[in-house]
């Protein structure tokens, strides 16, 4: 809970049908001590890796931090009846912000010293530039700014999912109701209220993956995106220059490229949307065509960037003008030695990618049939379709196996490490306490989770398995914001398989 003090508190409720075994199956393995009082049989305190309180009855469990066992009640139908409207719904997890019994000046007072206890731990750290350190503070700020409103504007914010164990498919639920008349309402009254630019493609049956995004932005929105993209130039530089093995020409010309986007990105502030879609999809060769467009204010400045690419990067050759599709200019770019192997098999071993510019949108494609597959594309944008009584504002579907081997392959061969990058932002990202030259060891549960060799085994249960997930985000009719998403069987199985392997190395 948040409340005027500033403090922030999670208690957790979990049902069981066997204490014993509850306690020596999820508490015993993780280091969890636990210990009956001596006057009260159903209060349990618990020590070691955890301090803190269990309350139970004869179905469920109930925790609390050591220093507030008020929040545990004699009768644990007190907290149960909180969570009715999940249960009634039948969510296996379920997670509720209800603010109907608080006023919105109270909300916005109790985030006040969250907002300033959160922001006093974005410290400097001893390794990174006074660039570096700005650009994520101006990134923690956005996301307390985001998080208040968010909190202090929403009436209501359920998430649920629910396990269906006979089909063993799993779904989930989203939806957020804004406080009437407040600038959340507002803002969530002009998403998707205007149809994508692109929204005449329609992607193929068999695509692997396919996703479009249709996002407005606020004034607020605009203005912490523009504050990022200026402070993140002279980071780019920074990160640039200290690329080893590379030229001073080289260096100079990323540094132009990366100028470009910048302010091609900051063509947000006049077209007012993230607007875009990605599209890839097997060929009749068994190798994959893949396909992206975003909507710009400015889409020309890329021609510039295609230029540049030889300059900046050894082996490197474009063709401008190679073709046209309307109003759109198309270019190819060789990537020569620079095309990673794991993309031979993918997307074939031509090592080409073509780019499409025109002002109002940037297109890129790679594979198999790519230049046929970005004219194709843009002749069905241009034809129209499927604007009327749209509200969606984020789709995706995704066959998870084919990407997860593309993924390994590329980790393997040393060319790109999706997990090392997101560990890396995180890094950049967290706010430590205060700023100090000693590193801080990993918790044990952290360290064995990061040496955790998950992806052989993840491909290989959902290899011969459904493996489709699919996410719904858009405007409801009453003004709301609702989603759905769902995973199909071979998702389930290897989330049981993976976490039946972490047990068995680490915990058994």
């Amino acid at each position: 809970m948040i409340a005027g003090e500033g403090a922030r508190r999670y208690q957790m409720l979990i049902p069981y049908s066997d204490l014993d075994e509850f306690i020596q199956d999820n508490l015993d393995p993780i280091g969890i001590i636990v210990d009956q009082t001596d006057n009260d049989e159903t209060l349990y305190e618990l020590e070691d890796v955890y301090e803190g309180w269990m309350r139970v009855d004869n179905e469920y469990a109930a925790f609390a931090e050591k220093d507030f066992i008020s929040d545990l009640p004699k009768e644990l139908d007190e907290l149960l009846s909180k969570h009715d409207a999940l249960l009634e719904l039948g969510y296996d997890i379920g997670i509720q912000l209800d603010n109907t019994e608080t006023s919105v000046d109270d909300r916005r007072d109790g985030f006040a010293n969250f907002r300033e206890n959160v922001l006093a731990g974005v410290k400097k750290r001893p390794d990174e530039t006074k660039e570096e350190y700005a650009l994520r503070y101006a990134n923690s700020e956005n996301s307390v700014e985001t998080l208040e409103q968010l909190y202090v504007e929403s009436s209501d914010i359920t998430v649920g999912i629910i396990i269906d164990a006979e089909k063993s498919e799993g779904r989930g639920d989203f939806r957020l109701t804004p406080v009437a008349d407040s600038e959340l309402a507002k803002f969530v009254a002009t998403l998707a209220e205007e149809p994508s630019a692109f929204a005449g493609f329609q992607p193929a049956d068999n695509a692997i993956l396919s996703g479009r995004l249709n996002f407005a932005l606020d004034d607020m929105l605009k203005e912490q995106t523009l504050e990022i993209y200026e402070l993140s130039k002279p980071v780019a530089h920074q990160k640039i220059d200290a690329t080893e093995g590379i030229t001073d020409d080289q260096k100079a010309a990323r540094k132009e490229i990366s100028d470009t986007l910048f302010d091609l990105f900051s063509g947000v502030e006049e077209i007012g949307v993230w607007d875009g879609f990605v599209h890839v999809a097997p060929s009749e060769s068994g190798l994959h065509t893949g396909l992206f467009a975003g909507k710009t204010a400015e889409g020309t400045k890329v021609d510039t960037i295609v230029e540049l690419l030889p300059k900046g990067h050894e082996g490197f050759e474009t063709e401008l003008n190679v073709d046209e599709a309307g109003d759109v200019k198309i270019h190819k770019v060789s990537m020569g030695e620079g095309y990673p192997n794991a993309f031979k098999e993918f997307f074939g071993d031509e090592g080409v990618f073509y780019v499409g510019t025109s002002q109002g949108a940037v297109w890129l494609s790679i594979g198999d049939g790519a230049l046929d597959a970005m004219k194709e594309g843009i002749d069905a944008v241009a034809a129209g379709g499927g604007e009327e009584n749209d509200r969606t504002i984020l789709e995706a579907d995704l066959n998870l196996l084919p990407v997860l081997k593309l993924m390994y392959q590329l980790r393997q061969d040393g060319d790109f490490d999706l997990s090392e990058l997101l560990n890396k932002a995180a890094e950049e990202s967290s706010s430590p306490e205060d700023e100090t030259d000693e590193e801080e060891e990993p918790s044990e549960t952290a360290q064995m989770l990061k040496d955790f060799q998950w992806r052989e085994a993840a491909i290989e249960a959902l290899t011969g398995e459904n493996d489709k997930l699919h996410i719904l985000l858009e405007r409801s009719e009453d003004g709301n914001l609702s989603g759905e998403g769902s995973s199909a069987p071979g998702i389930l199985k290897m989330i049981g398989e993976l976490i039946a392997k972490f047990a068995d190395e680490n915990l058994g």
